[in-house]
């Protein structure tokens, strides 16, 4: 097992930061703030960043620090095409070719995602999520589309964060994804319909909530 260095640990607990919204789309990653949290000298603290930078969690401003990327409508807008185009392609296939197996795996990151959602954990439900709709793409046997997915993975837990942690969405979400588990079972065309609507409607909340920044 691979050891990880102090800047990877520091890199661990800001992504985590990120995406459970304590820092949020704008918001300043100060090194000498976060070197004192940490008690490290601003060396690993620096690099941590670079390799968020890398991830697309951080942006490196002259002369104004590092800060969490911004997110705007345009962005929404991006990720709401992007997962349309690749979702609703590799759930149409996964449907011709799923087996019982991959649905039983799916319907335990549904029950891992009730059990967070219980608990009000809403990182951990959001990361759930987003595994219930990458698995259908994984296993549509297109690995570049699978990559592509997680390459824009990152720019929508960011997005997600902006959502806050209460609110009726959380239900009314988790409501949908047992629909789509339903339907996926089925191997009904309608499931192409309700996971547009699922993804449109995350969108237009998160558009909702930029308005009020």
């Amino acid at each position: 097992m691979q050891i990880k260095t102090t800047a990877d640990q520091i890199a661990d607990v800001i992504r985590n930061e990120i995406f459970s919204g304590k820092y949020l789309p704008g918001d300043k990653l100060k090194e000498n703030e976060i070197s004192s949290r940490h008690s490290v000298s601003r060396t690993p603290v620096r690099e941590a960043l670079r390799k968020l930078e890398a991830e697309g969690l951080a942006e490196f401003r002259p002369n104004k620090g590092v800060i969490v990327p911004l997110i705007g409508n345009h962005d929404i807008d991006e990720i709401y095409e992007l997962r349309i185009l690749i979702e609703l392609y590799c759930v149409r296939k996964f449907i011709r070719i799923a087996t019982e197996q991959h649905f039983e795996e799916m319907e335990n990151i549904i029950d891992q995602m009730k059990n967070a959602l219980s608990s009000n954990d809403i990182p951990t439900y959001f990361a759930m999520s987003l595994d219930f709709h990458a698995y259908y793409i994984r296993h549509c046997q297109n690995v570049r589309m699978y990559s592509f997915f997680n390459s824009i993975r990152n720019a929508m837990r960011v997005a997600q964060s902006i959502l806050g942690k209460t609110g009726s969405f959380y239900a009314k979400s988790m409501d949908e994804h047992m629909e789509i588990m339903s339907l996926l079972k089925n191997r009904s065309p309608e499931c192409e319909k309700v996971l547009r609507l699922h993804i449109e409607d995350a969108c237009n909340q998160m558009r909702e909530k930029i308005k009020k920044v």
